[in-house]
């Protein structure tokens, strides 16, 4: 039986310290797995495209390419802790608009937004490149995620930023249901389905992987150990726990949220099965000097 969830949400070894699996790793589980298409989703990063579209054109798969970018209300305000001044935000190109599009992001947010390392874009460049994009509202750190958790829950704040977004992308606006399984994500999870029906927004189901096989979780909890400069005997180190962000394939992600109802979950999929049909592009040796391009003359005019 064919396997027919597509991973949207997805991190590399691109994803620094914090995504485990290479890009040939992800390709060979998502075979393993008989899944048609995998997206690739690193934090603040494109730079693993071109890797994806070769090993999954040698593996007869589709590549998505996308990115979790980090998203701020403005750019140019640099202050605060690290990892208080950014949301994240799951962004897919639908065609090769989308395509520039998402790398122009990805690169103003270097040049313009950087902050403790992270790569941040704003309003203005959202509504600036916006077209050809479909994108999310995040996970449990998202930029309407976190105003759905107990512990920072505004659901008038979530209400005014999705209004904002939907705005901006249409119906390329997105809720993401996670796969993680633990009390404080199924009740995360409630809320987000509550919220998309309330406002007409489609859900995504995914997993938000770092690593390809569920064995491979303790691997990550070394590296998410190094990440915090913690030692793995730390009381207080924090963990994600044994197989929670590994490519699930179909009957395991709809068995982990199962609680939230059948035919929420059987949208989900449906959805993630239609948009990578949306998605028609490729990369060509033109679109990738075009972003070059376009660094080139931010650098020119300052």
């Amino acid at each position: 039986m064919s396997d027919k969830l597509v991973h949207l949400h997805t991190h590399s070894e691109h994803s620094f310290l914090d995504g485990l699996a290479t890009v040939d790793q992800i390709v060979n589980r998502v075979v393993e797995l008989g899944q048609s298409a995998i997206a690739l989703t690193d934090h603040g990063e494109v730079s693993g495209h071109l890797r994806l579209q070769r090993k999954a054109d040698k593996a007869g798969i589709k590549p998505i390419f996308g990115m979790e970018g980090y998203f701020t209300e403005d750019r140019f305000v640099k202050e605060g802790k690290k990892g208080q001044n950014y949301d994240h935000m799951t962004m897919i190109a639908l065609n090769q608009k989308g395509l520039e599009n998402l790398w122009a992001l990805s690169s103003l947010a270097y040049i313009e937004g950087t902050y403790y390392g992270n790569p941040r874009f704003d309003w203005e460049l959202l509504k600036k490149y916006s077209e050809g994009l479909a994108v999310t509202g995040g996970c449990m750190g998202g930029c309407v995620g976190k105003f759905l958790n107990d512990d920072s829950y505004n659901f008038e704040k979530a209400v005014e930023r999705l209004s904002r977004f939907q705005g901006i992308f249409g119906d390329n606006f997105f809720l993401e249901l996670h796969t993680y399984d633990a009390p404080e994500s199924h009740e995360w999870n409630k809320k987000v389905a509550d919220i998309a029906q309330q406002f007409s927004i489609p859900l995504l189901a995914v997993s938000d992987s770092h690593y390809a096989h569920p064995d491979d979780w303790y691997a990550h909890e070394l590296m998410t150990a190094i990440q915090m400069g913690k030692n793995m005997e730390d009381p207080d180190r924090f963990s994600y726990g044994p197989n929670q962000l590994c490519i699930f394939g179909e009957e395991e992600a709809k068995s982990r949220l199962d609680y939230l109802g059948s035919s929420i979950v059987s949208q989900a999929i449906q959805i993630q099965v239609i948009l990578p049909r949306r998605q028609m592009l490729v990369l060509r040796k033109d679109v990738v000097c075009q972003s070059f391009l376009i660094i080139q003359k931010w650098m020119n005019a300052n």
